[in-house]
């Protein structure tokens, strides 16, 4: 393990920029539900600037000290907490990981403090979506799997503990083995992304609206007059599109049909229950001015459905 210290957070933040790192992982291998990797490349690249942190991401931060704590007290281990620290794989130097902490054997630290190799890496979560609890259910997501992996590899250490802060108030942990057959696995999807930044080759866009903005943040606006021969998978590309919008005008066709119909037959109330404890269907008014002459809009339905119909 090649591991660095670094004064300031803007040199270390320099010196992570272009590497794979642990929160850039589970991205690249497709996990993230917030980000893609094209959005991700984008920003590597410097065609979209980082935004700055948000309240929550802020108060993270501060509660990663407190995390780590409760972490050592669970776990009955001690945690040494990292600060601007970087290391980098000895074979792929491309490959990067900031620890939140260093985990070790609890009696060592006791008898002499410092004393010990450590027994693996350790990570502070703050969870707190609606979703966070059933997420960490008898598991640690994928995201956060992948992300640590990535961390014993680089360090070549044989677990991590991860304590996580679930909702602001609830606070689990789990230890991780490594698993030297996930970087088997995914070494090259990794190593290939690292590529794709020197070159400046960027991934294939998705659906994604993250990729809509990196699309048109490369190409803001068009060169007038300009015409370019597409290749040949352009051709299907573009019956696919045009098939995909069709179906998409039909199936609004057919849910406005549905709303009307059922907003009929729920008439002024503002619930209607479905026969044979199947569920309800909810009309609630909007108060937006705009939309208050389209009836779809104006009290569109949400319908929950306890079973479905045989």
């Amino acid at each position: 393990m090649n591991l660095t210290h670094y004064d300031s957070e803007s040199d270390w933040k320099a010196a992570r920029r272009g590497l794979v790192t642990g929160s850039k992982a589970p991205v690249i291998l497709g996990l993230s539900p917030y980000t893609t990797p094209l959005a991700l490349w984008s920003r590597d690249v410097g065609i979209i600037e980082d935004e700055p942190q948000t309240p929550r991401q802020k108060l993270g931060h501060h509660l990663e000290s407190a995390i780590l704590g409760m972490l050592a007290e669970e776990a009955d281990v001690y945690v040494e907490p990292c600060r601007w620290t970087l290391a980098t794989h000895k074979d792929h130097p491309e490959l990067g990981y900031s620890m939140d902490g260093f985990v070790f054997d609890k009696v060592d630290q006791d008898i002499a403090p410092g004393y010990g190799m450590p027994l693996g890496l350790s990570e502070a979560k703050n969870r707190a979506s609606f979703h966070a609890a059933a997420e960490w259910d008898g598991q640690v997501p994928a995201d956060v799997v992948a992300q640590v992996q990535l961390g014993m590899e680089v360090c070549d250490l044989p677990a991590a503990w991860v304590g996580v802060l679930l909702q602001g108030g609830e606070f689990r942990w789990a230890r991780i083995p490594r698993d030297r057959e996930w970087f088997d696995m995914h070494k090259m999807r990794l190593l290939d992304y690292a590529r794709r930044v020197r070159e400046e080759d960027p991934p294939p866009p998705t659906g994604h609206e993250e990729d809509r903005r990196a699309v048109v943040a490369r190409f803001p606006v068009e060169d007038a007059g300009k015409v370019v021969p597409l290749p040949p998978e352009a051709i299907d590309l573009a019956a696919q599109y045009r098939d995909a919008k069709d179906a998409e005008k039909r199936a609004k066709t057919a849910a406005d049909e549905c709303a009307n119909k059922l907003a009929v037959m729920v008439g002024d109330a503002e619930v209607g229950l479905l026969p044979g404890d199947f569920g309800k269907v909810t009309f609630a008014t909007t108060n937006c001015a705009e939309r208050v002459q389209k009836a779809y809009s104006f009290r569109a339905p949400r319908v929950w459905l306890k079973k479905e119909k045989a």
